[in-house]
């Protein structure tokens, strides 16, 4: 199954051991090494603990995601974390490049494979193009492989 990151956003995140709201979806931990989520990011959560690693996540349901305990959640880690953590490189707005520099668009969404959190599609402008073309992605751009691209 697959989700979008739009409908993901602002999902509350269920502890399940409690049948509690332990904070809502923000942003995302992309590493575009594998085109894929490392981890989302959680607003309003308590003591520091802002990031949800995908592996901690028992499920991503239509009205809520679902985590066994509230320990999955952590404090950021790696730069990348506190950066995304803050928002800094949400790729969602940003202009899409290629990188041999032609602009494709803006990045629109990202279409995300609940299970293994890869990134399956970009939708840039009215096209769709494949998650694995992600190079990375900065508070400029996001950055694609143009020969992912084909034709």
């Amino acid at each position: 199954m697959t989700i979008n990151f739009d409908d993901l956003r602002h999902r509350p995140i269920l502890d399940i051991s409690t049948a509690t709201t332990i904070g809502r979806v923000e942003h995302l931990v992309i590493d575009p090494s594998d085109s894929s989520v490392q981890a989302l990011t959680i607003g309003k959560a308590q003591d520091n603990a802002t990031v949800l690693p995908w592996s901690g996540i028992n499920a991503i349901g239509p009205d809520a995601v679902t985590v066994d305990t509230p320990g999955q959640l952590r404090a950021p880690e790696s730069e990348l974390e506190q950066r995304a953590t803050s928002g800094d490189v949400d790729p969602i707005g940003k202009m899409v490049l290629s990188d041999d520099g032609d602009h494709h668009g803006t990045l629109r969404d990202l279409v995300i494979d609940t299970d293994s959190g890869s990134i399956t599609e970009l939708l840039v402008g009215d096209r769709t193009l494949p998650g694995r073309a992600l190079m990375g992605v900065g508070d400029y751009a996001a950055i694609i492989d143009q020969d992912q691209l084909g034709g």
